[in-house]
């Protein structure tokens, strides 16, 4: 008789149905396992409502009591920190009653999971995709009641930051990453003899966890493919008339800058290139409790009001959660994904929107400084190697500018060599590998001299400096010099210890695109400049975008999913 095949039992805590990022992951992921020939289980909550057609050969679980949006987690509790970082004050009994009420939610997840655990054989992986410290600690006390035969794989995914973004004292990490690492430790030692293995999906999460120091991190590509039935098609022909599909996806919330769209929209429709070419099509539905009075969603809440009462052609809106073959169409509807992030709390997130524009060949806009910016870094250096191909170099200076003072940076007097119309800066960090991750985003600009106004550059982990192209707003004659200054992106951030800057000029080139495959800003106001640039030049921006799609599909395939749970 022969052993039974494998089985990927995939739980996920914020799966609430059909149309949501969780879902369309288990898709991707439990068909890859499908498709070897292993056997699929979904554990989820206890209210998710599942179709049975896209169920059909998973065994089903609906036993979790709770979702994995919990305020009692370490993400969770960055909403309420003081912008120091510091714990806001409460009462002494509210701090207990958090403590009792992590012991309980650690407590259900371990009840919930036990007859899961107990029906686990050897060979078998079980990934809880959408993890939290408190997850980690419940598994673990579910194996440690139910002692399982060892030989199985116990993964978790961590998919949200852990340290408060900058002003924070960085001093306030130490606390929480102490706090964090006690659960995961003991975590480990509950499991034991078992091993937990924890994951993320972007090299700055993994950094970040990593600091926690129980287990290491490593990282899982996040699957695309599930959300696209075939290859993308080719870019229709420009016409001179068309209007190109703008689209702003995804609930509504303060970390995406959800709460600057009215003002971003008048500021895009207020260039006359964008008013006569684009429309929008923007996902209204909030990302939080409607009741909530969290002063960051009430200004979104206010935000999504005045999109409401918008009456014009240009905006089309869109009522979510949007479901899984309204986000599909979509999805093949848009010519450009307009994502204006706030990188203070995004810079080590994935994704997904992003991922599946780059997959399906749209030409995506994110704001710099972070993991978003990081996957159009490729493309960008390439794009650099065509420009400087075809214009001649006019000239090159170095500055090597050591570190930089949290809060300060430096400007220089640059003087343009006569006939540049692009410069080519370069920045690169001390830091290498994982350290890079963890390295200060810097800012760069010429001020009113160049497009795009500024931009916002994060390090690169194999050490290769990384570039932005500007453009002179006029060929340099040779006369005065322009004001360039660089120093910390994001005020009372961590110090940059950059190692050098380098600024190459080329002969001419003003006509020529500023990248190749999307845009990246350096804040959500930048998006206006974005468009205006796409609109110039989307030929070639739609071009390449769609000639990297089958990379980008190839490199977040879901078999590479199971590939890492196996490592």
């Amino acid at each position: 008789m022969s052993a039974a095949p494998p089985r990927l039992i995939l739980v996920d805590p914020c799966l609430d149905g059909p149309g949501s990022h969780p879902w369309q992951y288990a898709v991707a992921v439990l068909g890859a396992a499908r498709r070897r020939g292993w056997g699929c289980d979904l554990v989820c909550r206890s209210t998710a409502e599942l179709p049975a057609e896209a169920c059909a050969g998973w065994r089903i679980w609906p036993v979790l009591r709770f979702p994995g949006t919990s305020k009692l987690t370490a993400f969770a509790e960055l909403d309420r920190l003081a912008p120091d970082g510091r714990p806001r004050w409460q009462p002494p009994w509210l701090a207990w009653i958090r403590r009792q009420r992590r012991r309980e939610r650690v407590a259900a997840f371990a009840t919930d999971l036990a007859p899961v655990v107990a029906d686990l054989a050897p060979g078998d992986q079980l990934l809880v995709a959408t993890a939290s410290e408190l997850d980690a600690l419940g598994l673990a006390q579910a194996i440690d009641a139910s002692r399982p035969p060892t030989g199985i794989g116990w993964h978790l995914q961590f998919h949200t930051p852990l340290l408060p973004p900058p002003p924070a004292e960085p001093d306030i990490a130490t606390s929480r990453i102490a706090r964090v690492g006690r659960c995961l430790d003991e975590a480990i030692r509950r499991a034991a003899p078992h091993r937990l293995r924890f994951h993320a999906p972007t090299g700055e999460l993994a950094a970040e966890w990593s600091q926690v120091g129980a287990e290491a991190i490593s990282m899982l590509p996040y699957p695309v493919d599930g959300i696209l039935e075939t290859a993308p098609d080719p870019p229709r022909p420009t016409l001179s008339g068309d209007r190109f599909r703008v689209a702003l996806l995804g609930d509504a919330r303060s970390e995406k800058n959800s709460h600057l769209t009215p003002a971003l929209l008048e500021r895009i429709i207020a260039i006359p290139t964008c008013a006569a070419r684009l429309r929008f099509a923007i996902q209204t539905n909030p990302g939080f409790n409607p009741r909530s009075r969290r002063p960051a969603d009430i200004l979104v809440a206010g935000a999504l009001g005045a999109l409401a009462h918008r009456d014009d052609a240009l905006v089309e809106r869109l009522a979510g959660p949007l479901a899984f073959n309204a986000y599909r169409h979509q999805l093949q509807l848009a010519d450009v994904f307009l994502l204006p992030y706030d990188q203070r709390c995004y810079r080590q997130r994935c994704s997904a929107i992003l991922l599946e524009a780059l997959a399906s060949g749209k030409v995506p806009i994110v704001t710099g400084g972070g993991w978003m910016a990081r996957c159009l870094l490729p493309a960008l250096r390439s794009h650099v190697d065509r420009l400087e191909r075809e214009y001649p170099l006019a000239g090159v200076e170095t500055i090597g500018p050591g570190a930089i003072a949290a809060g300060a940076g430096r400007q220089l007097p640059v003087l343009p060599p006569a006939g540049a119309g692009l410069v080519v800066v370069e920045v690169s960090w001390a830091a290498r590998g994982a350290a890079a991750f963890l390295a200060a985003p810097v800012s760069v600009t010429f001020g009113a001299d160049a497009t795009p106004a500024a931009a916002i550059l994060q390090a690169d982990p194999t050490g290769l400096p990384v570039p932005v192209v500007f453009r002179l707003r006029r060929p340099s004659d040779g006369g005065g010099p322009l004001a360039f200054s660089f120093g910390p992106a994001f005020p009372g951030g961590r110090s940059a210890a950059l190692a050098e800057v380098c600024l190459r000029w080329l002969q001419g080139g003003q006509a020529a695109a500023l990248a190749r495959v999307g845009i990246v800003t350096a804040d959500a106001e930048g998006g206006a400049a974005a468009l205006a640039e796409f609109v110039d030049h989307a030929g070639h921006y739609r071009a390449t975008a769609a000639e990297a799609a089958g990379a980008f599909r190839r490199a977040h395939a879901p078999e590479d999913v199971l590939e890492g749970l196996l490592a």
